[in-house]
């Protein structure tokens, strides 16, 4: 109950006490009637600026209740979208979770690969050869995406890098021989749901003969300042061709 719901009976009270007593025929109540319309207007005043500042403590309280459900609420859903990242082989879930764009890349590859998984004939990941290079594993949880990746191929192996000059590039590329182009296109959208930003899927230099079911992950010069592939590109966007000028 607010202060200024008494207001009413101080009224009553200063009703009765008009009703009996005439200031007028009777002069000593004069002082008393003076002071109780004073006493009455600051009680009015009084109460209603209490009232106003508990209203605004009971708001305060309700605005900072709220704040913190909010703040829960997101803390939960940063929790819950750095769980995603780190299933799917995030190196750094908490950097992909607080990034929206490269956490709804994560997410939307990791739905697209068992898409592209499902119609991969039967059997085919034992005629799979899948190589990676040395940085690869700095890139990612290879722990997680190394498992990942034997979905597709039987043996998935690392290769000893001997290009000095892309060994501090991050794991931008992926390579296939002619006969691994949708495997690749599964690879990359494994690697992509890890965090990895794979900029170009490319045909090997030899793709053909024992070339021709393997598939290489790692970093190229060549591609480091191509846009970045989102998972509808990986799923869509044609393997470069050494035939191709702008391979």
């Amino acid at each position: 109950m607010k202060t200024s719901d008494f207001l009413p009976f101080l009224g009553i009270i200063s009703g009765t006490f008009a009703l009996y007593v005439d200031p007028k025929a009777q002069p000593k109540w004069r002082g008393v009637a003076i002071a109780g319309i004073v006493l009455a207007a600051l009680v009015s005043v009084g109460a209603s600026l209490y009232d106003d500042h508990i209203d605004g403590v009971e708001r305060q309280k309700e605005a900072d209740q709220s704040a913190k459900h909010l703040a829960d609420l997101t803390g939960s859903l940063d929790h819950l979208a750095s769980l995603i990242a780190q299933q799917n082989g995030a190196r750094a879930p908490k950097e992909i979770a607080a990034n929206p764009t490269a956490l709804n890349r994560s997410v939307e590859a990791a739905e697209l690969k068992q898409e592209v998984a499902d119609k991969l004939p039967a059997g085919s990941n034992q005629t799979l050869r899948i190589e990676y290079f040395p940085r690869f594993t700095s890139d990612v949880n290879p722990q997680v995406v190394i498992a990942a990746l034997h979905q597709f191929g039987a043996s998935v192996t690392e290769k000893i890098g001997t290009n000095p000059a892309v060994q501090n590039l991050p794991t931008n590329c992926v390579w296939a021989g002619d006969g691994a182009y949708e495997e690749a296109r599964a690879v990359a959208l494994a690697l992509t749901a890890a965090g990895v930003k794979v900029r170009d899927l490319r045909q090997l230099e030899e793709s053909t003969g024992s070339h021709l079911r393997l598939i290489e992950i790692g970093s190229s010069a060549r591609v480091e300042k191509m846009t970045v592939l989102s998972p509808t590109d990986i799923i869509h966007r044609p393997i470069t061709k050494r035939t191709d000028p702008a391979y």
